[in-house]
């Protein structure tokens, strides 16, 4: 495989390489006789969670439309959704709530067009993404679709650490002489989203030995080296959702989950503390070690409490939120469904930073801040409802629990769920796919919470008049 991405030049280094991922995915499946759209946007969702936001920038252009790895996976996905009798996920309220917003935000969008371009149909994403809500629920509703995304997600995020890893050890490199896709690096792992996956190893395993499954020695370290990664790639989001995780967990009663996360982040700092004053570390300019480095990310992400850097950085971001909402909320009509698409949302020259001149950052990254200008009151409270209405199900009924532990599985979504949605306050994880699409799909999991019991005790109840 390296030799094919070698000879071929590195401009399709990357496409290869996530190609080659998503058929290995494909014709694993084939041995199972799955469907193949199953197959195909469960190969291209784990390869995103592998790559993340290198392959999810990765596209053709068809006009002036880019298409995108996740365009594809929402096309294959649907396919599976409403084929061969999987029409019941949109009986589900939740999933003809998600329809129902994404068809009436779409006039908007296209209303938006000969103002403001492609940038209208390009801020709709963030809406049009949550299509992902019915595809996670038709592939978890069918037992062996779901195993197969199970086993093949879990391997994702196991290979997305030793990913990192391997960035890492060549970032300047790849970053400096490697591909790119319209100015964005495709070997870059800069992303919330790259720590927060890193984040979702441990709490798979955990999960699944909760439930008495096998985890291997081997894959308890790679997930101890992810927790290292998170820390070393300066990611504050990712720290503080991993600190909402344990209080959640806490909250569950889940205090062996919460402790095995403490004690492995007790050793990292020790390691990392013996790494970092060995006379062979490079020492980072803005901190002496790795600990030094934890505690300035997660106190930095408070206003006044961090270096010079990150408090300009998170008063810069304090100012940009509320001027957002105080803007959307001037005028009753864009209270009550937003200023639309299309629009940049810099709406001062205060606000106009991030990259080169006139292609600055339009987002306040801040997914809740965005949605709530795009698509005001009424579509973040249908948003909250959608999204909240299975977190709060699997919340209080803990199916992980019950006997049997068929649904181990909600635990680690659940948690994934979570630490994508905190990830979100600091970045723009739900408007981009390598996020979104994630996270909708294991929100859309999260609808079949309940099924694999109901079976179970239909099919243990005698037929009537017996």
């Amino acid at each position: 495989m390296l030799g094919v991405v070698v000879a071929i030049g590195e401009d399709s280094a990357l496409a290869v390489l996530g190609g080659s991922l998503v058929l290995l995915v494909i014709v694993a499946g084939q041995r199972m006789q799955l469907p193949l759209a199953a197959r195909v946007s469960v190969g291209i969702l784990a390869v995103m969670i592998v790559m993340s936001r290198g392959f999810s920038h990765l596209g053709v252009r068809i006009g002036p439309l880019p298409v995108y790895p996740g365009e594809v996976f929402l096309l294959f996905g649907l396919m599976h959704t409403i084929s061969g009798g999987r029409k019941i996920v949109w009986e589900s309220p939740v999933a003809r709530l998600t329809l129902l917003v994404i068809v009436l935000s779409l006039p908007v969008a296209v209303a938006g067009i000969p103002v403001w371009g492609i940038d209208a149909l390009r801020d709709y994403a963030i809406v049009y993404y949550m299509l992902a809500i019915p595809v996670g629920a038709a592939v978890f509703r069918e037992d062996e679709v779901r195993r197969f995304a199970l086993r093949v997600l879990r391997s994702a995020l196991l290979v997305h650490v030793l990913y990192v890893a391997a960035v890492l050890l060549f970032r300047q490199s790849l970053e400096a002489a490697g591909p790119s896709f319209d100015g964005v690096p495709l070997f870059s792992i800069r992303g919330d989203f790259d720590a927060l996956m890193l984040i979702g190893l441990p709490v798979w395993l955990l999960a699944e030995r909760r439930a008495n499954l096998t985890v291997a020695r081997w894959e308890w370290a790679i997930a101890s080296l992810g927790l290292l990664e998170v820390f070393a790639l300066d990611v504050r989001a990712a720290i503080v959702a991993l600190g909402v995780l344990l209080v959640i967990w806490l909250l569950l009663g889940e205090h062996r989950a919460g402790a095995a996360i403490v004690g492995s982040l007790l050793v990292l700092a020790v390691l990392g503390q013996l790494v970092a004053t060995s006379p062979l570390a490079p020492h980072r300019s803005d901190s002496s070690n790795l600990l030094e480095l934890a505690v300035s990310n997660v106190v930095g992400v408070l206003p006044g409490w961090g270096n010079v850097e990150q408090n300009a950085n998170a008063n810069l971001r304090l100012r940009w939120w509320s001027a957002v909402v105080e803007w959307t909320a001037a005028e009753p009509t864009s209270l009550l469904f937003g200023r639309g698409f299309g629009r940049t949302l810099a709406i001062g020259p205060e606000f106009q930073v991030g990259y080169a001149e006139g292609n600055y950052a339009r987002s306040p990254h801040n997914g809740y801040v965005t949605l709530f200008a795009r698509v005001g009151v009424l579509g973040s409270l249908a948003w909250l409802t959608i999204v909240g209405l299975p977190c709060w199900r699997t919340f209080t009924r803990r199916p992980w629990t019950q006997q049997g532990g068929e649904e181990w599985w909600t635990l680690a979504v659940l948690g994934i769920v979570v630490v994508v949605g905190v990830g979100a306050f600091f970045g723009v994880i739900l408007e981009s796919p390598f996020g979104a699409l994630v996270f909708y799909f294991f929100v859309g999991a999260l609808l079949c919470v309940g099924d694999q019991q109901n079976r179970i005790t239909q099919s243990v109840l005698p037929a009537r008049g017996e």
